[in-house]
């Protein structure tokens, strides 16, 4: 009952993650406004936002008490995970300035449909 009551220390790190996750995200979108030319910030931002999606959703997953919020944990997981392919793909190609163009967007086609099957299957 006692710890039930109290924010445990794996809320404390999680919390703590997506907190410096933010905060690099805020740094690189002020790189970005200072250079509008140096998109590879804001595909380093999209990446930051998309593991704080994760980090709450694994945090909700730990929380879960019923199987079927575990469910919707692993199902919404899934959103921001499709959103850090896409960051790392533009992410590769702005900043590396290297990888194949075709294999990228393959990599995004096969995580969006994986992403359509997780909400159309039960």
């Amino acid at each position: 009952m006692f710890l039930k009551d109290h924010m445990s220390w794996i809320t404390v790190v999680w919390s703590m993650s997506a907190s410096a996750c933010l905060t690099m995200a805020l740094i690189h979108v002020a790189v970005w406004v200072r250079d509008r030319r140096a998109r590879e910030h804001v595909a380093y931002s999209i990446m930051s936002v998309a593991a704080v999606g994760i980090a709450i959703c694994e945090l909700a997953l730990m929380r879960a008490e019923t199987v079927s919020q575990a469910a919707a944990a692993i199902r919404w997981i899934h959103v921001p995970i499709f959103v850090l392919v896409i960051a790392v793909v533009a992410f590769v190609r702005l900043y590396l300035g290297t990888g194949r163009l075709w294999l990228g967007l393959a990599a995004i086609a096969l995580r969006f449909v994986s992403l359509i099957l997780n909400f159309l299957v039960e």
